[in-house]
């Protein structure tokens, strides 16, 4: 009887504390599969070593680095949108941040593969 009354109590204080909750708080997004930002981490560098190796190997086409450059950006594109679910910060940011932030990582992508692209032409001219 006892044990009865201390439930009865403890739910007559915990329950009015529950229900206090701001409905007005924001819903945080997780990632899925419980991926962390060493994983959104790990996604970019692939991507980025993606976007190298792609840009080497198409040097023998003999396009013209930009070319390359986007083609290599293109190849690698799964591996944003890797890195972009697995951030949390991506996943709680507006659409128009989240656009902004998969344009970011297309331009850096081809700035690097750019660079890749001029190195190995030049090692070919040599």
């Amino acid at each position: 009887m006892r044990i009865l009354l201390n439930i009865t109590l403890l739910a007559s204080f915990v329950f009015p504390l529950a229900s206090k909750a701001s409905t007005t708080d924001p819903i945080i997004i997780q990632p899925k599969n419980g991926e962390t930002l060493e994983d959104s981490d790990r996604y970019t560098k692939q991507y980025f070593l993606c976007v190298k190796e792609n840009a080497i190997r198409y040097t023998k086409t003999g396009e013209s680095a930009e070319a390359i450059a986007k083609a290599a950006v293109s190849a690698c594109e799964n591996l944003i949108a890797k890195s972009t679910s697995s951030n949390i910060y991506w996943l709680n940011s507006s659409k128009l941040a989240q656009q902004e932030m998969i344009e970011k990582l297309r331009q850096y992508g081809e700035n690097v593969g750019i660079k890749y692209a001029m190195d190995e032409k030049l090692k070919q001219a040599k």
